[in-house]
Protein backbone atom coordinates (compact mmCIF):
# COMPACT_ATOMS: atom_id res chain seq x y z
CA UNK A 1 0.00 0.00 0.00
CA UNK A 2 2.17 2.61 1.04
CA UNK A 3 4.43 2.04 -2.32
CA UNK A 4 1.39 2.28 -4.38
CA UNK A 5 0.20 5.55 -2.79
CA UNK A 6 3.76 7.17 -3.23
CA UNK A 7 3.27 6.69 -7.31
CA UNK A 8 0.31 9.71 -7.74
CA UNK A 9 0.10 9.13 -11.05
CA UNK A 10 -0.57 5.53 -11.00
CA UNK A 11 -2.70 5.54 -8.01
CA UNK A 12 -5.96 6.52 -9.47
CA UNK A 13 -7.13 3.32 -10.69
CA UNK A 14 -6.52 1.57 -7.77
CA UNK A 15 -7.86 4.09 -5.18
CA UNK A 16 -11.30 2.35 -4.58
CA UNK A 17 -9.46 -0.84 -4.08
CA UNK A 18 -7.47 0.77 -1.62
CA UNK A 19 -10.06 2.06 0.50
CA UNK A 20 -12.21 -1.16 0.47
CA UNK A 21 -9.76 -2.83 1.89
CA UNK A 22 -8.69 0.05 4.57
CA UNK A 23 -12.10 0.35 6.88
CA UNK A 24 -12.13 -3.67 7.26
CA UNK A 25 -8.54 -3.39 8.31
CA UNK A 26 -9.12 -0.66 10.53
CA UNK A 27 -11.94 -3.44 11.97
CA UNK A 28 -9.32 -5.80 12.46
CA UNK A 29 -6.73 -3.61 14.41
CA UNK A 30 -8.96 -3.67 17.39
CA UNK A 31 -6.69 -1.64 20.08
CA UNK A 32 -3.64 -2.03 17.88
CA UNK A 33 -2.94 1.82 17.61
CA UNK A 34 0.33 1.53 15.81
CA UNK A 35 -1.61 -0.64 13.07
CA UNK A 36 -4.34 2.14 13.23
CA UNK A 37 -1.67 4.54 12.56
CA UNK A 38 0.08 3.08 9.97
CA UNK A 39 -3.83 2.92 8.21
CA UNK A 40 -4.36 7.03 9.12
CA UNK A 41 -0.78 8.14 7.46
CA UNK A 42 -1.71 5.77 4.54
CA UNK A 43 -5.05 7.74 3.87
CA UNK A 44 -2.75 11.10 4.48
CA UNK A 45 -0.36 10.02 1.56
CA UNK A 46 -3.73 8.49 -0.41
CA UNK A 47 -5.35 11.96 -0.34
CA UNK A 48 -1.80 14.20 -1.36
CA UNK A 49 -1.66 11.66 -4.21
CA UNK A 50 -5.22 11.90 -5.32
CA UNK A 51 -5.12 15.79 -5.11
CA UNK A 52 -8.64 17.23 -6.17
CA UNK A 53 -10.24 13.71 -6.73
CA UNK A 54 -10.08 12.97 -2.69
CA UNK A 55 -12.94 14.49 -2.28
CA UNK A 56 -15.22 11.39 -3.58
CA UNK A 57 -13.64 9.76 -0.25
CA UNK A 58 -14.54 12.06 2.48
CA UNK A 59 -17.61 10.89 3.48
CA UNK A 60 -15.59 7.52 4.33
CA UNK A 61 -13.12 9.67 6.17
CA UNK A 62 -14.08 12.78 7.78
CA UNK A 63 -15.96 10.77 10.73
CA UNK A 64 -12.18 9.07 11.77
CA UNK A 65 -11.19 13.11 11.98
CA UNK A 66 -14.26 14.10 14.10
CA UNK A 67 -13.85 11.28 16.12
CA UNK A 68 -10.47 12.05 16.62
CA UNK A 69 -10.96 15.84 17.68
CA UNK A 70 -14.05 15.84 19.43
CA UNK A 71 -14.26 17.79 22.76
CA UNK A 72 -13.98 15.62 25.30
CA UNK A 73 -12.20 12.98 23.89
CA UNK A 74 -8.94 13.61 25.50
CA UNK A 75 -8.80 16.46 28.48
CA UNK A 76 -5.04 17.24 27.73
CA UNK A 77 -3.75 16.58 24.47
CA UNK A 78 -0.17 15.83 24.85
CA UNK A 79 -1.00 13.66 28.03
CA UNK A 80 2.43 13.84 29.54
CA UNK A 81 2.85 12.13 32.45
CA UNK A 82 -0.49 10.33 32.74
CA UNK A 83 -0.48 6.98 34.42
CA UNK A 84 -1.20 3.80 32.76
CA UNK A 85 -4.71 2.68 33.04
CA UNK A 86 -5.74 6.13 33.99
CA UNK A 87 -7.38 6.74 30.74
CA UNK A 88 -10.78 5.11 29.16
CA UNK A 89 -9.49 2.97 26.03
CA UNK A 90 -11.27 5.25 23.78
CA UNK A 91 -9.34 8.10 25.76
CA UNK A 92 -5.77 6.15 25.26
CA UNK A 93 -6.64 5.82 21.47
CA UNK A 94 -6.93 9.32 20.40
CA UNK A 95 -3.86 9.73 22.36
CA UNK A 96 -2.13 7.51 20.26
CA UNK A 97 -4.37 8.70 17.04
CA UNK A 98 -4.47 12.34 17.44
CA UNK A 99 -1.39 14.08 15.51
CA UNK A 100 -1.93 11.20 12.82
CA UNK A 101 -5.54 12.45 12.37
CA UNK A 102 -4.59 15.75 11.93
CA UNK A 103 -2.34 15.38 9.64
CA UNK A 104 -4.91 13.50 8.10
CA UNK A 105 -7.13 16.64 7.82
CA UNK A 106 -4.45 19.12 6.94
CA UNK A 107 -4.19 16.99 3.55
CA UNK A 108 -7.82 17.00 3.05
CA UNK A 109 -7.75 20.39 3.72
CA UNK A 110 -5.12 20.91 0.69
CA UNK A 111 -6.58 18.88 -1.70
CA UNK A 112 -10.28 20.07 -1.32
CA UNK A 113 -11.13 22.07 -4.17
CA UNK A 114 -12.99 25.73 -3.07
CA UNK A 115 -15.53 25.78 -2.25
CA UNK A 116 -15.96 23.45 0.69
CA UNK A 117 -18.35 21.12 1.22
CA UNK A 118 -20.33 21.96 4.44
CA UNK A 119 -18.81 18.41 5.77
CA UNK A 120 -15.64 19.64 5.57
CA UNK A 121 -16.44 22.67 7.09
CA UNK A 122 -17.91 21.55 10.08
CA UNK A 123 -14.83 20.11 11.58
CA UNK A 124 -13.20 23.70 12.13
CA UNK A 125 -14.52 24.22 15.35
CA UNK A 126 -12.60 21.02 16.58
CA UNK A 127 -9.15 23.66 15.92
CA UNK A 128 -9.90 25.75 19.19
CA UNK A 129 -9.29 23.76 21.76
CA UNK A 130 -6.63 22.37 19.78
CA UNK A 131 -5.03 25.58 19.30
CA UNK A 132 -5.79 27.01 22.96
CA UNK A 133 -4.36 24.14 24.77
CA UNK A 134 -0.38 24.85 23.34
CA UNK A 135 1.02 21.37 23.40
CA UNK A 136 2.70 19.59 20.67
CA UNK A 137 -0.45 19.15 18.18
CA UNK A 138 -0.61 22.76 18.13
CA UNK A 139 1.95 23.82 15.08
CA UNK A 140 -0.37 21.10 12.77
CA UNK A 141 -3.57 22.71 13.79
CA UNK A 142 -2.09 26.48 13.09
CA UNK A 143 -1.16 24.84 9.36
CA UNK A 144 -5.09 23.34 9.28
CA UNK A 145 -6.18 26.80 10.32
CA UNK A 146 -4.23 28.45 7.90
CA UNK A 147 -5.68 26.34 5.04
CA UNK A 148 -9.13 27.08 6.13
CA UNK A 149 -8.10 30.80 5.45
CA UNK A 150 -7.30 30.10 2.01
CA UNK A 151 -10.20 27.58 1.56
CA UNK A 152 -13.16 29.22 2.63
CA UNK A 153 -12.36 32.98 4.33
CA UNK A 154 -15.42 33.91 4.44
CA UNK A 155 -16.61 30.78 6.78
CA UNK A 156 -13.67 31.44 9.06
CA UNK A 157 -14.95 35.02 9.27
CA UNK A 158 -18.64 34.40 9.90
CA UNK A 159 -19.94 34.94 13.46
CA UNK A 160 -19.77 31.18 14.91
CA UNK A 161 -15.69 30.95 13.84
CA UNK A 162 -14.33 34.41 13.16
CA UNK A 163 -14.80 35.50 17.52
CA UNK A 164 -13.73 32.42 18.88
CA UNK A 165 -10.85 31.05 16.65
CA UNK A 166 -9.09 34.91 17.63
CA UNK A 167 -9.65 33.84 21.49
CA UNK A 168 -7.64 30.67 20.93
CA UNK A 169 -4.98 32.24 18.95
CA UNK A 170 -4.76 35.14 21.91
CA UNK A 171 -3.69 32.27 24.38
CA UNK A 172 -1.03 31.24 22.30
CA UNK A 173 0.21 34.95 21.31
CA UNK A 174 0.47 35.12 25.43
CA UNK A 175 2.46 32.40 25.90
CA UNK A 176 6.36 31.69 25.66
CA UNK A 177 5.58 28.89 23.21
CA UNK A 178 7.71 28.83 19.92
CA UNK A 179 4.99 29.38 17.73
CA UNK A 180 4.84 33.11 19.60
CA UNK A 181 8.58 33.20 19.55
CA UNK A 182 8.75 32.30 15.27
CA UNK A 183 5.85 35.32 14.57
CA UNK A 184 3.36 31.94 13.20
CA UNK A 185 0.49 32.95 15.54
CA UNK A 186 0.67 37.29 14.11
CA UNK A 187 1.08 36.23 10.98
CA UNK A 188 -1.96 33.47 11.63
CA UNK A 189 -4.19 36.52 12.27
CA UNK A 190 -2.34 39.18 9.50
CA UNK A 191 -3.92 36.50 7.31
CA UNK A 192 -7.68 36.60 8.68
CA UNK A 193 -7.18 40.33 8.45
CA UNK A 194 -6.19 40.09 4.52
CA UNK A 195 -9.46 38.10 4.59
CA UNK A 196 -11.37 40.38 5.10
CA UNK A 197 -11.36 41.90 1.43
CA UNK A 198 -12.92 38.45 0.50
CA UNK A 199 -16.55 39.38 2.76
CA UNK A 200 -18.05 42.54 0.93
CA UNK A 201 -14.73 43.97 -1.26
CA UNK A 202 -13.69 44.85 2.22
CA UNK A 203 -15.68 47.88 3.33
CA UNK A 204 -15.24 49.69 6.17
CA UNK A 205 -17.94 48.67 8.29
CA UNK A 206 -16.10 44.89 7.58
CA UNK A 207 -12.99 45.82 8.79
CA UNK A 208 -14.37 47.23 12.42
CA UNK A 209 -16.21 44.06 12.78
CA UNK A 210 -12.87 42.42 12.33
CA UNK A 211 -11.44 45.39 14.69
CA UNK A 212 -14.04 44.69 17.12
CA UNK A 213 -13.42 40.86 16.92
CA UNK A 214 -9.62 41.55 17.76
CA UNK A 215 -10.59 43.53 20.81
CA UNK A 216 -12.99 40.94 22.04
CA UNK A 217 -10.56 38.23 22.31
CA UNK A 218 -7.82 40.50 22.95
CA UNK A 219 -5.49 40.16 20.86
CA UNK A 220 -5.35 43.45 19.45
CA UNK A 221 -4.43 44.33 23.65
CA UNK A 222 -1.67 41.53 23.40
CA UNK A 223 0.38 42.87 20.27
CA UNK A 224 0.49 46.45 21.79
CA UNK A 225 1.85 45.37 25.31
CA UNK A 226 4.07 43.55 23.58
CA UNK A 227 5.05 46.67 21.36
CA UNK A 228 5.36 48.66 24.18
CA UNK A 229 7.79 46.14 25.66
CA UNK A 230 9.97 46.76 22.65
CA UNK A 231 9.72 50.50 22.79
CA UNK A 232 10.55 50.74 26.66
CA UNK A 233 13.95 47.89 25.56
CA UNK A 234 14.88 50.30 22.91
CA UNK A 235 14.65 53.61 24.80
CA UNK A 236 16.87 52.28 28.23
CA UNK A 237 20.36 51.44 27.85
CA UNK A 238 23.01 50.31 30.49
CA UNK A 239 22.50 48.71 33.75
CA UNK A 240 18.77 49.01 33.89
CA UNK A 241 17.65 48.14 30.50
CA UNK A 242 14.41 46.60 30.03
CA UNK A 243 14.23 43.35 28.05
CA UNK A 244 11.59 42.20 25.78
CA UNK A 245 10.96 39.43 23.85
CA UNK A 246 9.19 41.22 21.24
CA UNK A 247 12.18 42.10 19.05
CA UNK A 248 14.07 41.00 15.73
CA UNK A 249 11.13 39.22 13.13
CA UNK A 250 8.42 38.54 15.99
CA UNK A 251 8.01 42.56 16.45
CA UNK A 252 8.48 43.06 12.51
CA UNK A 253 4.95 40.14 12.57
CA UNK A 254 3.43 42.33 15.11
CA UNK A 255 3.36 45.44 13.41
CA UNK A 256 2.66 43.69 10.35
CA UNK A 257 -0.49 42.68 12.07
CA UNK A 258 -0.94 46.31 12.67
CA UNK A 259 -0.31 47.70 9.23
CA UNK A 260 -3.29 45.30 7.48
CA UNK A 261 -5.40 46.68 9.50
CA UNK A 262 -3.67 50.72 9.22
CA UNK A 263 -3.74 50.30 4.97
CA UNK A 264 -7.48 48.76 5.41
CA UNK A 265 -9.20 51.85 7.50
CA UNK A 266 -7.01 54.56 9.14
CA UNK A 267 -10.09 55.29 11.12
CA UNK A 268 -10.68 51.86 12.13
CA UNK A 269 -7.00 51.69 13.13
CA UNK A 270 -7.52 54.58 15.40
CA UNK A 271 -10.41 53.80 16.86
CA UNK A 272 -8.99 50.51 17.38
CA UNK A 273 -6.09 51.24 19.22
CA UNK A 274 -7.53 54.21 20.74
CA UNK A 275 -9.77 51.32 22.65
CA UNK A 276 -7.42 48.47 23.58
CA UNK A 277 -5.26 50.91 25.69
CA UNK A 278 -7.74 52.73 26.94
CA UNK A 279 -6.06 56.17 26.32
CA UNK A 280 -6.53 58.70 23.36
CA UNK A 281 -4.75 58.15 19.59
CA UNK A 282 -2.09 60.79 20.27
CA UNK A 283 -0.78 59.31 23.40
CA UNK A 284 -0.49 55.53 21.68
CA UNK A 285 0.88 57.24 18.82
CA UNK A 286 3.48 58.97 20.61
CA UNK A 287 5.53 56.22 21.13
CA UNK A 288 3.79 53.60 18.62
CA UNK A 289 5.50 55.91 15.66
CA UNK A 290 8.69 55.98 17.22
CA UNK A 291 9.47 52.49 17.95
CA UNK A 292 7.85 51.79 14.53
CA UNK A 293 10.28 53.89 12.50
CA UNK A 294 12.90 52.90 14.77
CA UNK A 295 12.32 49.13 14.09
CA UNK A 296 12.23 49.58 10.23
CA UNK A 297 16.05 49.27 9.52
CA UNK A 298 15.54 45.77 11.53
CA UNK A 299 12.90 44.31 8.67
CA UNK A 300 14.67 41.72 7.06
CA UNK A 301 12.27 41.22 3.66
CA UNK A 302 11.65 44.24 1.15
CA UNK A 303 7.83 42.54 1.01
CA UNK A 304 7.82 43.70 4.51
CA UNK A 305 9.84 47.12 4.53
CA UNK A 306 6.73 48.19 1.61
CA UNK A 307 4.05 46.76 3.53
CA UNK A 308 5.06 48.41 6.39
CA UNK A 309 5.77 51.97 4.34
CA UNK A 310 2.39 51.46 2.82
CA UNK A 311 0.96 51.16 6.12
CA UNK A 312 2.41 53.98 7.85
CA UNK A 313 2.03 56.60 4.86
CA UNK A 314 -1.75 55.71 4.85
CA UNK A 315 -2.17 57.27 8.14
CA UNK A 316 -1.50 60.83 6.67
CA UNK A 317 -4.89 60.07 5.26
CA UNK A 318 -6.30 60.03 8.27
CA UNK A 319 -8.75 64.00 7.66
CA UNK A 320 -8.80 62.96 3.92
CA UNK A 321 -12.47 63.34 4.09
CA UNK A 322 -12.29 66.74 5.51
CA UNK A 323 -10.84 69.47 2.94
CA UNK A 324 -7.68 71.93 3.96
CA UNK A 325 -7.06 69.81 7.02
CA UNK A 326 -4.11 68.43 7.64
CA UNK A 327 -2.77 65.32 9.16
CA UNK A 328 -2.74 65.65 13.03
CA UNK A 329 0.70 66.86 14.36
CA UNK A 330 1.73 63.64 16.08
CA UNK A 331 1.94 62.75 12.61
CA UNK A 332 3.52 65.78 10.53
CA UNK A 333 6.18 65.56 13.46
CA UNK A 334 7.71 62.37 12.08
CA UNK A 335 7.80 63.79 8.58
CA UNK A 336 11.66 63.21 8.29
CA UNK A 337 11.32 59.96 9.22
CA UNK A 338 8.45 59.35 6.43
CA UNK A 339 11.32 60.67 4.24
CA UNK A 340 13.43 58.67 5.23
CA UNK A 341 11.19 55.47 4.58
CA UNK A 342 10.20 56.60 1.46
CA UNK A 343 13.65 57.16 0.23
CA UNK A 344 14.56 53.99 1.21
CA UNK A 345 12.04 51.31 0.22
CA UNK A 346 12.09 53.84 -3.17
CA UNK A 347 15.57 53.36 -3.97
CA UNK A 348 15.60 49.43 -2.89
CA UNK A 349 12.56 48.77 -5.29
CA UNK A 350 13.53 50.52 -8.54
CA UNK A 351 16.75 48.12 -8.76
CA UNK A 352 17.33 46.95 -11.89
CA UNK A 353 15.24 50.84 -13.94
CA UNK A 354 18.62 51.26 -15.74
CA UNK A 355 19.30 47.47 -16.53
CA UNK A 356 18.74 46.47 -20.21
CA UNK A 357 18.41 42.75 -19.51
CA UNK A 358 16.33 43.14 -16.69
CA UNK A 359 14.09 46.30 -17.09
CA UNK A 360 12.16 47.32 -14.22
CA UNK A 361 9.90 50.20 -15.78
CA UNK A 362 7.39 50.88 -13.29
CA UNK A 363 10.36 51.41 -10.73
CA UNK A 364 9.21 48.82 -8.24
CA UNK A 365 9.99 45.32 -8.78
CA UNK A 366 7.39 43.84 -6.84
CA UNK A 367 4.85 44.94 -9.00
CA UNK A 368 6.58 42.20 -11.44
CA UNK A 369 6.36 39.60 -8.97
CA UNK A 370 4.12 37.30 -10.82
CA UNK A 371 3.73 38.70 -14.29
CA UNK A 372 7.19 37.89 -16.51
CA UNK A 373 7.46 39.19 -19.11
CA UNK A 374 5.71 37.59 -22.19
CA UNK A 375 8.37 36.54 -24.42
CA UNK A 376 10.26 34.99 -21.14
CA UNK A 377 7.25 33.14 -20.38
CA UNK A 378 6.84 32.21 -24.08
CA UNK A 379 10.46 30.20 -24.44
CA UNK A 380 9.75 29.07 -20.75
CA UNK A 381 6.79 27.19 -22.47
CA UNK A 382 8.90 25.97 -24.98
CA UNK A 383 11.35 24.18 -22.94
CA UNK A 384 9.38 23.68 -19.56
CA UNK A 385 8.45 20.04 -18.73
CA UNK A 386 4.87 19.01 -18.98
CA UNK A 387 2.78 20.76 -15.80
CA UNK A 388 2.22 17.85 -13.08
CA UNK A 389 -1.14 18.55 -11.45
CA UNK A 390 -0.36 20.45 -8.22
CA UNK A 391 -2.66 20.19 -4.59
CA UNK A 392 -5.92 23.10 -4.66
CA UNK A 393 -4.20 24.46 -2.17
CA UNK A 394 -0.82 25.26 -4.23
CA UNK A 395 -3.01 27.27 -6.43
CA UNK A 396 -5.08 29.02 -3.58
CA UNK A 397 -1.71 30.05 -2.20
CA UNK A 398 -0.15 31.65 -5.33
CA UNK A 399 -3.18 33.26 -6.00
CA UNK A 400 -3.08 34.41 -2.12
CA UNK A 401 -0.01 36.18 -2.89
CA UNK A 402 -0.86 37.73 -6.08
CA UNK A 403 -3.86 39.65 -5.14
CA UNK A 404 -1.26 41.20 -1.80
CA UNK A 405 -1.84 44.56 -2.50
CA UNK A 406 2.09 44.94 -2.33
CA UNK A 407 2.04 42.96 -5.63
CA UNK A 408 -0.75 45.37 -6.51
CA UNK A 409 0.23 49.48 -6.04
CA UNK A 410 3.22 50.71 -7.34
CA UNK A 411 4.95 52.17 -3.79
CA UNK A 412 6.14 55.47 -6.26
CA UNK A 413 2.73 56.33 -7.03
CA UNK A 414 1.49 55.39 -3.83
CA UNK A 415 3.47 57.73 -1.94
CA UNK A 416 3.45 60.46 -4.35
CA UNK A 417 -0.22 60.68 -4.11
CA UNK A 418 -0.62 60.83 -0.62
CA UNK A 419 2.52 62.99 -0.43
CA UNK A 420 0.87 65.63 -2.81
CA UNK A 421 -2.30 65.28 -0.55
CA UNK A 422 -0.29 66.55 2.77
CA UNK A 423 1.38 69.31 0.71
CA UNK A 424 -2.08 70.78 -0.32
CA UNK A 425 -3.53 70.35 3.21
CA UNK A 426 -1.21 71.99 4.94
CA UNK A 427 -1.54 75.19 2.76
CA UNK A 428 0.68 74.62 -0.38
CA UNK A 429 4.26 74.03 -1.32
CA UNK A 430 5.84 76.99 0.23
CA UNK A 431 4.07 76.29 3.32
CA UNK A 432 4.84 72.75 3.82
CA UNK A 433 8.40 73.30 3.07
CA UNK A 434 8.24 75.65 5.71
Amino acid sequence: LRFCVADCLQILPFSDDIMGLLPLLWEQAGEEHLLKQAILTILSSLMSSLKGDSVKYHGHILPLIRNAIEPGSVSSLSMVHVEHGSLTRRQEAMVYLLEEALNLWHSIVMQTPAPASPEVLSLLPGLFPILADATDSTALGLSIAESYVLLAPQEVLSDHIRLPLLASLEKLLSSTSGYQRLGVVPRLVEMIIRATATVDGGSENSYRVIASSLLDSCILQALLDGLYSAYEASQSTGPNRKTSHVYGVLETEYFSVLARLAIASPRVFFDAISRATGTSVEQILSWLLKEWFFHYDNIGLVTQKKLHTMALTQLLTINQNTPNTPPPAYLLNHLQDYLTIWTNIITELSEGMNDPDKPNKTGDYLIHWSRPDPAVAENYELIAPAPVAEPPENTRLREWDNADIIHQINIRDFVKERLQMVIEACGGPQRFQE
